[in-house]
């Protein structure tokens, strides 16, 4: 896909993009249903930003996202890895059986949005009443306008001890279940740092 294609299609998340609820604490996980539940998290550095891991069922379904973060004043985040050294938001959410895959990036903060510029692709499949841990999505800033952050790296690694811990905590109802693993290559390098910022007059909302 050429960039200035894809810079355009990311430019229309904030109408067609939207945010992955998490399951409630007393979930049940039924084959029956034809859900299945993937685990993951989104961490990041840097103050003022909401920081999203858009996702999209494959061949041909609509863009949604995980995130973590906020993008506005006054900035009250959400972090549940408090006391681990990190920051950010586990997300354990239920989706249709199916392959899907991660593909893009992107970041609100304050009166900038960045969009990744290179597409990626991780694939995962949700199986019917099973749990899947998809892996942690680690943002690196590597370029700020102040407090807000302009530019990042991502990265894809496997804090599966960290994440699953905080899973079974809050949701007991599922912590005797065994849990998939997606393979993750975790070599070090960064799965996508081109990116495209704008600035804009007003805060971004998207």
């Amino acid at each position: 896909m050429p960039i200035l294609r894809l810079v355009v299609l990311l430019g229309l998340f904030g109408l067609q993009g939207c945010s992955t609820p998490n399951i409630k604490s007393d979930y049940q996980l039924e084959k029956s249903t034809g859900e299945g539940v993937v685990i993951g998290s989104v961490t990041y550095g840097g103050r003022l930003s909401e920081f999203k891991v858009f996702y999209r069922a494959i061949p041909d379904g609509k863009a949604a996202f995980f995130k973590a973060g906020v993008g506005q004043v006054p900035p009250f985040p959400r972090n549940d890895f408090s006391g681990t050294g990190a920051t950010g938001e586990l997300f354990s959410s239920a989706l249709p059986a199916g392959v899907y895959e991660f593909f893009a990036w992107g970041i609100h903060s304050g009166g900038s949005g960045t969009t990744s510029t290179e597409p990626f692709s991780i694939k995962f499949t949700v199986t019917a009443g099973q749990p899947t841990y998809l892996g942690n999505f680690h943002f690196v800033p590597n370029r700020n306008l102040g407090l807000t952050v302009t530019g990042a790296a991502l990265y894809h690694r496997s804090e599966a001890e960290r994440d699953l811990r905080i899973f079974k905590r809050n949701y007991p109802s599922l912590a005797a279940r065994q849990i998939e693993m997606l393979s993750i290559s975790g070599d070090g390098t960064p799965i996508s740092d081109s990116y495209k910022t704008n600035l804009f007059m007003a805060p971004l909302t998207y």
